[in-house]
């Protein structure tokens, strides 16, 4: 058995053996582990946060590439359809003479 063996327990207490040089032999001893419990505690909340966040990123990505492939040819499309009604229109074409008269 090396001395510095760790076994570990259950709700964080971990057994240590130490040398106990006044008996010659390894005694057990148990110590709460808080400190680890508090690290895994808080890379599993960073871990959840990273991966809401990477999703968050990716549902934005697919809404701009939602947006750019059928919004936005759809929104030229009815701009092109109006210019080229109001162009054709009659109230158009009397402005432009109008105003090329004046």
């Amino acid at each position: 058995m090396h001395l510095s063996s760790i076994k570990e327990g259950y709700m964080g207490i971990k057994k240590r053996y130490s040398w106990n040089s006044e008996k010659n032999e390894f005694e057990e001893r148990e110590k709460v582990n808080n400190t680890n419990n508090f690290d895994y505690v808080k890379y599993i909340n960073e871990k959840i946060i990273k991966e809401e966040s990477e999703r968050e990123v990716d549902y934005r990505t697919e809404y701009i590439q939602y947006y750019i492939t059928y919004l936005m040819p759809l929104i030229i499309l009815i701009i092109v359809i109006a210019f080229g009604n109001m162009i054709t229109s009659d109230w158009f074409i009397k402005k432009l003479i109008y105003l090329h008269t004046m």
